[in-house]
């Protein structure tokens, strides 16, 4: 055999090879995908109770809605985090209507900071 077609065979194998591990890798990611989308589909498994001053109160097993005092609401808890979806216009315009009538707004930079903590609080985020 000439050493051109040795070249040939090794890169051909080279190539096999790496078409083998590509099939195997596009396999785990669609498994992947699937238990992603599965684990997005949960149903809670515990519910926080909120009072009425926002303030996080308790833990249900069992969906508390129809059973919370007036002013009060919960969220639902998951073992995996659950995707997110951007706020609307609408509520955007409601919290910077909410920050912008907060105390010492004419600073710029406290209006932007207060601003972004609006929205993450919006989106759950809080320390």
């Amino acid at each position: 055999m000439s050493e051109v077609m040795k070249h040939f065979n090794v890169v051909a194998e080279a190539l096999y090879e790496s078409a083998r591990k590509v099939g195997a890798l596009k396999a785990e990611n669609n498994r992947l995908r699937q238990a992603i989308a599965e684990a997005e589909k949960q149903e809670p498994v515990a519910w926080m109770t909120i009072d009425s001053n926002g303030e996080e109160d308790d833990i249900w097993y069992d969906n508390p809605e129809g059973k919370l005092l007036e002013g009060w609401s919960c969220k639902p808890l998951y073992t995996t985090p659950q995707p997110r979806k951007p706020l609307t216009d609408e509520q955007i315009d409601e919290i910077a209507d909410t920050v912008a009538n907060m105390p010492l707004v004419g600073i710029v930079n406290d209006f932007r900071t207060r601003f972004a903590r609006a929205i993450e609080e919006a989106h759950g985020i809080k320390e």
